[in-house]
This record gives C-alpha cells, structure tokens and sequence, in this order.
C-alpha cells in the first residue's frame, strides 16, 4: 500500500511539473506567434476575414487537413505577390521536445503544397543542433519550404513587399453591389 501511495505521489508530482513545462512551451509559442503577428502588423500587412481582400494580407488561425486526416490549424496564411504562404511559428527557449514535432512539421508542408508554400520561423536556443540541422537540409531540397529564425523572417517579408505593388483602391464612387 504503501509503495502504490509512493507512485501515486511521484505520478503526480512528475505529472504537474509536466504541465507547467507545456504551459511554458505554450506561452513561449503563442508569444513567437504574437510576435510575428506583430511584424505583419509593423509593415502594414491586415489580417483579413477572407481570401478575397486586396494583397498583401494575413489570415490567422487558418484551417488545414493534417497528415492524420483530421482538420488542424496553422497560425498564418500570408497572401502576397500572387502567392500563399502557410507560416508555423516554433520557439524553443530552453531544451525539450518541441524539436520532436519538427518531422510532423514538414510532413504536413508536404501534404499541404497544392496553392501554398510553407515557412517555419523557428526562434530560441533550446533546438538540438540536430533538428535545426535535420529541417534546414529539407528546407535546402524543396523550393516551397523555407526556415528561417526571426530577424531572417523580417527580412524576407520586407523584400516580398519590395517586389509586390501596392494593391490600387478602388476607383471613388465604385461599388462592388
């Protein structure tokens, strides 16, 4: 009886030092997808309820088919220059498993390409040099998959909005009904 109250009392302290550690992940994430949601907004790009408002916008939350089948979400889909980017966001502050989901990543870029090329912004320094290295060498084989941290994101976006138009308002008195 006793040694069963000992595991019990070990299940539920390495379970609660578990969740605090997702719950730190989690945060970490949604502050990297703020962030990024934050760059957008910086250059000027609006989240859009649709898919038919003028370029350049963003989208958040967007639905997708994961590779198990079910409807998953991804954080942003960019439309710029005639072209849609799904972007993930990854941050790994301090060493864990979060580099673990990176095949899964890649996986559901491959599965999702038709209409879309896919980014990672990945941010911290708690990847295993391995899977940094393991998803940058997929990255280096495929035309529709980029990885970059964030200042390389900023960068890239700044020079998507270099070589895309500004969308032309419509015309003072036109209405679209």
């Amino acid at each position: 009886m006793l040694f069963i109250a000992l595991i019990s009392i070990s299940c539920a302290i390495a379970t609660g030092v578990h969740a605090d550690a997702d719950a730190g992940a989690s945060l970490s994430g949604r502050s990297l997808e703020n962030e990024v949601a934050g760059i957008f907004l910086e250059a000027g790009i609006p989240v859009a309820p649709a898919d038919d408002a003028a370029e350049p916008y963003v989208r958040r939350n967007v639905p997708y088919r994961s590779i198990y089948g079910h409807e998953a979400r991804i954080e942003f889909m960019l439309a710029i220059g005639g072209r849609r980017y799904l972007v993930e966001t990854k941050r790994m502050a301090s060493p864990g498993s979060v580099d673990e989901k990176l095949p899964y990543v890649w996986l559901n870029a491959l599965a999702n390409r038709t209409g879309y090329d896919f980014i990672l912004v990945m941010d911290g320094d708690g990847w295993k040099s391995e899977a940094r290295a393991w998803i940058e060498r997929k990255a280096r084989t495929d035309d529709h998959f980029t990885v970059l941290g964030l200042e390389g994101f900023k960068i890239w976006l700044a020079l998507q909005l270099r070589q895309t138009p500004p969308a032309s308002p419509a015309p003072l008195g036109s209405s679209p009904f």
